[in-house]
């Protein structure tokens, strides 16, 4: 390996070579975390997009809690936001 520069490539090349169904299970297992991180991120973000808009809506909302026939408007727009903001902890 003193002609590698990179030590992860060695170790893999290595792990490929001499025991493949190891080195197999060792690639599914990183492709598995890496999928975890993207949904995470992802996650995250559509929960902030939500949060946002649901902001900007909220001087309509906030009359619709004025009276009791668009109450029920204001309410489901509060869990929402709620939901959205529980969602990015």
């Amino acid at each position: 390996t003193k002609d590698c520069k990179n030590d992860v490539l060695a170790l893999l090349f290595g792990l490929a070579v001499t025991m493949p169904p190891v080195f197999a299970i060792a690639m599914y297992l990183l492709v598995q975390l890496i999928m975890v991180f993207v949904r995470t991120v992802l996650g995250y973000l559509v929960a902030m997009t939500g949060i946002m808009f649901l902001t900007t809506l909220a001087p309509l909302f906030f009359g619709f809690a004025l009276f009791k026939f668009t109450r029920s408007y204001f309410e489901k727009w509060l869990s929402y936001l709620i939901s959205f903001s529980i969602q990015t902890v």
